[in-house]
């Protein structure tokens, strides 16, 4: 009789137990990615030179044109001043023997 009772009891028990730490592997696992990927945004030393300094193309310098601002006009009577693009054309076919 004990011994049926300690097979049912390893019958239950044996699925939690492996539920349980299954979850924990899990749960470890997708800690650990996170804590990869928190590392990625951190600056790593490797010992390589850097190229740009810290002040280099954050922002790009420009100067204020002196003169008044053309006058605004509604869309339909806006002109371009710049030149007009060709227009592209497809090469003709020619069958290569």
């Amino acid at each position: 009789m004990k011994l049926l009772l300690l097979i049912l009891l390893f019958i239950i028990l044996y699925p939690i137990i492996k539920g349980w730490m299954t979850m924990n592997r899990m749960r470890r696992t997708v800690r650990d990615a996170f804590d990869a990927a928190r590392q990625v945004d951190e600056p790593v030393e490797d010992g390589r030179k850097k190229v740009f300094g810290n002040d280099d193309g954050i922002y790009a310098d420009y100067e204020e044109v002196a003169g008044k601002p053309a006058p605004e006009t509604p869309n339909y009577e806006k002109t371009s001043t710049s030149d007009a693009e060709q227009q592209v054309v497809d090469a003709d076919f020619e069958e290569i023997p």
